[in-house]
């Protein structure tokens, strides 16, 4: 089986010391959903909303000094992503987000 695109960005995440994901699955990043789900080397953190998502990820860089990955959805999961995403911005807290595409 041909590896994807999505699971790929997971390995090479893993391989540069991420080991930890908060996600909000959405129809948008269904592939990169999957691929998380599938890497036993992620641990994974499901939310119910994409600002609990990144200001999650955002406490856990600034208690455990490791960027954490935010994975949601596209067009609102996003922009709902934007809090957290801009509070760590503006302290220089590691963060990394990916949202999907439609």
């Amino acid at each position: 089986m041909k590896k994807r695109a999505a699971d790929i960005l997971m390995e090479t995440l893993v391989d540069l010391g991420v080991k930890d994901c908060f996600a909000v699955v959405g129809g948008g990043s269904m592939h990169l959903d999957n691929a998380l789900a599938l890497n036993e080397n992620m641990n994974k953190y499901f939310m119910h909303h994409e600002q609990s998502c990144s200001m999650a990820a955002d406490s856990y860089a600034r208690i455990s000094g490791r960027p954490a990955l935010v994975c949601v959805t596209s067009g609102p999961g996003a922009t709902n992503a934007i809090t957290g995403v801009m509070g760590a911005w503006v302290d220089s807290i590691p963060m990394i987000v990916i949202s999907g595409q439609v």
